[in-house]
């Protein structure tokens, strides 16, 4: 049996399917790659393990947000990381991440 689990989000979650560049003050590199979830609040997104065990638990994140009958919107912003999740699927790890300040994607 499933136990049901209080929802605690603040922020809706939404797909957009969009890269994200990650910068790590720990990496010589930035990491790139696509959003599996964002709300207002952070966004979660899937990166090699290796890169995600090097990057420390700040990042700056930058992605750019599809505006319908406009450019699209470049949004920076600083996070934390929350949680590494590793499932075993593939070389991949999860990173959940926190905005620092939530941002008004309007999605």
């Amino acid at each position: 049996m499933k136990s049901k689990r209080k929802e605690h989000r603040k922020h809706a979650r939404h797909r957009l399917d969009c890269p994200v560049t990650l910068f790590s003050p720990h990496q010589e590199f930035p990491v790139t790659s696509d959003i599996s979830n964002v709300s207002d609040g952070g966004l979660y997104v899937r990166v090699p393990a290796s890169a995600a065990q090097g990057m420390g638990s700040k990042v700056a994140v930058s992605f750019c947000v599809p505006r319908r009958n406009r450019l699209p919107e470049v949004v920076a912003a600083r996070a934390d990381v929350l949680r590494r999740v590793t499932d075993g699927r593939d070389d991949n790890c999860g990173l959940a991440l926190r905005f620092r300040q939530p941002l008004a994607l309007n999605l």
